[in-house]
């Protein structure tokens, strides 16, 4: 099973988030949800608004991926699983002491650009699982003997008929074909 860390920070009023998390949870289910562990308010809290920041923890086997100029990305792999440091959620408590003088916790979530969610606030992981296919054949030759320096081209194609591109090392792609020489 894969799993996955989040952690709770605080962030105080000048937007500048705790270097110790409150909280951090994992999960290993498929349906991907984690809650964190409720934090206690009391009544000298009333009308304040707290402010927490909900960020995905890479583990220390992931590697960050570079741009072309050599820099961190922010965005860090293993295994086709992409997260990416970039995105994060805030979440605010505004604390009011009812009539009842129960408390009341209204919540908001906010995406890295301070957009409000909608609904309930997602982390979207990319999984881009990468590998590669040989496919050995042989070639032989009937009715003579191969030549000495004699070439034979093979080409790689779909079952529509069309080239199977593979990457040319300079960001663009070629047809897969592979060149075979008699010595």
């Amino acid at each position: 099973k894969d799993k996955f860390e989040f952690a709770l920070y605080t962030v105080d009023e000048k937007g500048v988030e705790s270097t110790v998390p409150v909280q951090t949870k994992s999960y290993e289910d498929s349906d991907g949800c984690v809650d964190f562990d409720d934090i206690p308010y009391n009544a000298g809290d009333d009308g304040n608004t707290y402010t927490y920041r909900i960020l995905e923890v890479v583990p220390g086997d992931y590697t960050e991926i570079l741009d072309s100029q050599g820099k961190g990305t922010g965005k860090f792999t293993k295994n086709g699983y992409i997260i990416d440091t970039n995105k994060y959620i805030t979440a605010t408590a505004t604390i009011k002491v009812n009539d009842d003088s129960t408390i009341g916790v209204t919540k908001n979530y906010y995406d890295q650009d301070g957009k409000p969610f909608t609904d309930t606030p997602t982390f979207v992981n990319e999984y881009n699982p990468v590998g590669s296919l040989a496919l050995p054949v042989n070639k032989t030759l009937t009715g003579r003997d191969m030549g000495e320096n004699e070439t034979f081209t093979f080409e790689l194609f779909d079952i529509d008929g069309n080239h199977v591109k593979v990457p040319d090392g300079n960001g663009g792609e070629k047809n897969a074909t592979a060149v075979v020489s008699t010595t």
